[in-house]
């Protein structure tokens, strides 16, 4: 696992956890009234799942991701014996794992009858256009009073400048 950190260290220096603040407005938002399910797309190493995990015990995740980064299946699979029970990924690309996770819970007359996200936090696929389809096909597991956090978004004309190289 130190390799696979390493890697981490590498790859993404500007993670969640290099921000205090944004440490602290994740906990704050994470321990609001409320919240018991977040909806993560893009767990990357699970910086944010882990604030969220840890701060609030009644908290639960279900995340969204394809896992492209080497780092992200092991960060999974000890947040997954860290926190037994209260995280799960849908692997693949999310236009095509939040469909299929809507599908998976919805009965034959049509209804949805999964877990509502209190929250939706989106940290992957800057790009403004695909966001906006994610939070679409989220609505019908959301409600009115749903909190959304977005990071990374950026101008689809230059989010090629803010790309993180190896």
């Amino acid at each position: 696992m130190t390799k696979d950190i390493d890697t981490l260290r590498d790859t993404r220096a500007a993670s969640v956890l290099t921000f205090r603040e944004q440490i602290d407005y994740d906990a704050r938002v994470a321990t609001s009234p409320g919240i018991r399910t977040i909806c993560e797309i893009g767990f990357y190493c699970g910086q944010s799942a882990t604030i969220f995990l840890e701060v609030n015990p009644k908290v639960k995740i279900i995340g969204f991701d394809d896992f492209v980064y080497p780092a992200g299946e092991a960060c999974y699979n000890h947040l997954q014996q860290r926190y037994p029970g209260r995280i799960q990924i849908e692997r693949g690309l999310s236009q095509n794992t939040i469909p299929a996770f809507i599908a998976k819970h919805t009965g034959a007359d049509g209804k949805y009858n999964g877990p509502t996200c209190d929250l939706i936090r989106t940290d992957a696929r800057a790009e403004y256009e695909l966001r906006r389809a994610d939070m679409t096909l989220l609505q019908r597991i959301s409600s009115c009073s749903t909190l959304i956090l977005f990071n990374d978004i950026c101008n689809v004309q230059n989010c090629h400048l803010y790309q993180v190289r190896s």
